[in-house]
């Protein structure tokens, strides 16, 4: 049972990450219902979450649900650029963020240009899921904002987590039975929605004229 000391630095905690921007006032029963099972790993987990560096303003804190609005939602405030293979085209090398929104559109763009020009010029580019950059909810009841904390390719098991397990990818998505390649990053082909997302990109790129070396990545 939680003492008078206990709720004090509760709210002492979670108020001032809502004062940094770490998330909506919207989004603080959730937070206090993860440091009823567990004060110290909430207490570092919104430690670690990379505030807006300012306090929230009046139309955020008034926002009553965990919907995602595309027209008012930021992109990740972290960034890690890495060179590796395109997930589109065999023997390609790409430059991609791994916190982009969305990674394989600038794959595309840069392993199969010409396809990709073809396809910009139809219609807009599918996203990372179905519904847009992020979900619309989340399966925990969290912000779908904090799948921003995630590099990309964690933020589908991010959103059908659990509060337990959402925290822990949070803190740590390595730790999170993910599947892992040779040099240490996450094996797309065996995410099932991750490889939908892929498929999504390729059926954007199709129909396509033959383009002089293309050579897709059919894995």
């Amino acid at each position: 049972m939680s003492t008078a000391a206990d709720i004090i630095r509760r709210d002492q905690v979670l108020g001032q990450a809502v004062k940094d921007g770490k998330f909506s006032t919207a989004r603080l029963p959730w937070f206090q219902a993860l440091w009823a099972k567990d004060p110290e790993g909430t207490a570092a987990f919104v430690k670690q979450l990379a505030g807006l560096g300012r306090p929230l303003d009046q139309a955020q804190r008034a926002t009553p649900s965990s919907a995602y609005n595309p027209r008012t939602s930021k992109p990740s405030r972290h960034s890690n650029v890495v060179e590796m293979p395109s997930q589109l085209r065999h023997g390609a090398t790409v430059t991609i963020d791994e916190y982009a929104l969305n990674p394989l559109l600038e794959d595309a763009r840069q392993a199969l240009p010409y396809e990709y020009a073809e396809a910009s010029r139809r219609g807009p580019a599918p996203t990372l899921f179905p519904t847009g950059d992020l979900p619309v909810y989340m399966a925990s009841g969290a912000d779908p904002s904090l799948l921003l904390e995630l590099p990309w390719p964690f933020r589908h098991a991010g959103a059908t987590a659990d509060q337990a397990h959402l925290a822990a990818l949070l803190s740590d998505p390595l730790a999170v039975g993910t599947s892992i390649n040779a040099e240490g990053r996450p094996v797309i082909a065996q995410d099932n929605e991750n490889a939908a997302y892929r498929d999504r990109i390729k059926a954007w790129l199709l129909p396509r004229p033959a383009a002089p070396g293309a050579n897709w990545n059919q894995q």
